[in-house]
């Protein structure tokens, strides 16, 4: 995976930065992740780039994320909120922008999510953002604005047990429901899950 001439250019980009951890490498190392469950994430990842021409992500990193979902998709579009933190989030962005559709607002998601006026649906919504529960609450509230019924919600980190027990709490208050991963063509593991809005 790590040898995809996409994945090679987003770490050329980042060069000697050191990487905060992503679907590919470990956290702030150049070691690959491996084993079943991270297989199966980066399969959904291309899976549903394949499936959804339109993908609203929040947390970009690198855009190694990114760069699978449109590894089968040369006509996926884009919408990335990101804190910016990194210096080579940056030079990903731009190279994204010169090779796909891509809309990057830097920032606190949790401020600048709810002033970015859109009315666009998205067909798949990716909170891959901050851990915190009230940062990733937020995070999958106010992306609400930006999905129909049918569109679908992927919630990453979820094998931390403060992001799958507020999941666990917004399922029960019928705020969401969980969507079986087969029935998009994806395959189950502990790090992340598929919802639907309810409406």
């Amino acid at each position: 995976m790590h040898k995809l001439p996409i994945i090679e250019k987003l770490n050329e980009l980042v060069g000697s930065d050191i990487l905060e951890g992503n679907c590919i490498y470990k956290h702030r190392t150049n070691k690959l992740r491996t084993g079943e469950d991270i297989d199966n994430l980066r399969f959904n990842l291309i899976s549903l780039g394949e499936q959804c021409k339109t993908i609203l992500e929040v947390g970009f990193n690198a855009g190694h994320s990114c760069g699978l979902m449109a590894l089968k998709n040369k006509d996926i579009e884009f919408l990335i909120f990101d804190l910016g933190k990194h210096e080579y989030t940056q030079r990903c962005i731009e190279w994204f922008s010169e090779n796909y559709n891509i809309t990057y607002i830097e920032g606190n998601s949790n401020k600048t999510i709810p002033l970015y006026n859109s009315n666009k649906i998205y067909a798949l919504i990716h909170i891959d953002g901050g851990h915190g529960i009230k940062t990733c609450e937020n995070d999958i509230r106010n992306c609400k604005k930006f999905a129909d019924n049918k569109s679908l919600l992927l919630v990453d980190d979820i094998n931390l047990k403060r992001i799958n027990d507020l999941i666990d709490h917004m399922i029960a208050s019928n705020y969401i429901e969980e969507v079986e991963m087969n029935s998009m063509h994806c395959k189950s593991n502990i790090y992340h899950k598929l919802f639907r809005y309810v409406f």
